[in-house]
């Protein structure tokens, strides 16, 4: 009989890091790109699609001024507590408890007030490869 002889021994250590790392760190690697991602296009004023956001209604933008707040850009920071605030959940990214109302609103926008949606909480294809890459370079790391 003729045959090849291996052993899996190495395959199941690596079947087994991908495992461990696929099912924990994956996400908080994800979101360690996503989060500062979503901060820093909110505050430039542009929705993760790449859009800018409408223009904050004249009333609400004059009690922004009333407060020293910038109304040059939308950047959905009154207190910064929504964006501070945003971590991981399991597999998600989502604000804060007392937070998830507002987010809501703001980014698939509110019929009763009229407010434009301003889609602040996703990831472009740019933040998707860079959380790919991020991925694929952790995971090379473990191996």
């Amino acid at each position: 009989m003729f045959g090849v002889l291996f052993s899996i021994g190495e395959i199941e250590d690596i079947a087994r890091a991908i495992t461990a790392y696929a099912e924990t760190d994956v996400y908080v690697d994800a979101a360690n790109v996503v989060i500062p991602d979503v901060k820093q296009k909110t505050d430039e004023g542009t929705s993760y699609t790449g859009r800018s956001f409408q223009p904050y209604a004249p009333s609400y933008a004059k009690r922004r001024r009333k407060n020293n707040l910038q109304t040059s850009r939308v950047d959905l920071r009154v207190t910064g507590h929504l964006l501070d605030n945003l971590h991981l959940e399991g597999d998600m990214i989502v604000p804060a408890d007392e937070d998830v109302k507002k987010a809501e609103g703001l980014n698939f926008g509110n019929a009763h007030n009229k407010m434009e949606a301003r889609p602040f909480l996703g990831a472009d294809e740019a933040t998707t490869q860079k959380v790919e890459e991020t991925v694929a370079q952790k995971l090379e790391e473990r191996l």
